[in-house]
């Protein structure tokens, strides 16, 4: 398998001011080799990143959700839940105060569907090398394929693009 140069994760505006303003810009990214498994060839192992990891379906599904207002969306109500949760295990364990808890949680509930706009992040694997982390197995979504995981990101270690 080839050496990675880049790692690839969706995400959305939502996430990226969640995370700057109440996590101290360290963001917590979920990625992957490839932008695109489907386009590399049949054999290759990265292929077998499902739909649910692959970041360009993420992004593309992102997009289609947030652009006309899916309220319905399984994608934007699981960020929803991902986020508040986070911001309550922040609470719980007083890294950010009441206030803190009561803004953050307000932002989420009232986001508008343009907050869910997704962004791609190009995060160079040199700058990240000792903090990628393959993800356990038994976490992944599909066991013959591979995921990766960063838990402090930094801002300069990574690049967006909004499309």
């Amino acid at each position: 398998m080839p050496t990675n140069l880049i790692y690839y994760s969706t995400n959305c505006v939502l996430t990226k001011q969640i995370t700057e303003e109440f996590l101290d810009s360290k963001f917590y990214v979920w990625c992957s080799p490839v932008y695109n498994p489907e386009t590399l060839d049949i054999y290759d192992i990265r292929r077998k990143i499902p739909v649910s990891s692959n970041p360009s379906k993420i992004y593309q599904r992102l997009k289609e959700d947030s652009s006309p207002g899916d309220m319905h969306s399984l994608l934007i109500r699981g960020i929803k839940n991902t986020l508040a949760n986070v911001l309550g295990d922040k609470f719980l364990n007083d890294d950010i105060t009441a206030a803190e808890y009561e803004r953050g949680t307000f932002m989420i509930e009232h986001a508008t569907f343009d907050e869910f706009h997704p962004l791609l992040y190009l995060i160079p694997s040199e700058k990240v090398k000792g903090k990628i982390n393959e993800v356990n197995v038994t976490l992944i979504a599909n066991p013959t394929g591979k995921e990766y995981k960063i838990e402090n990101l930094l801002p300069e270690e990574f690049e967006i693009i909004k499309y």
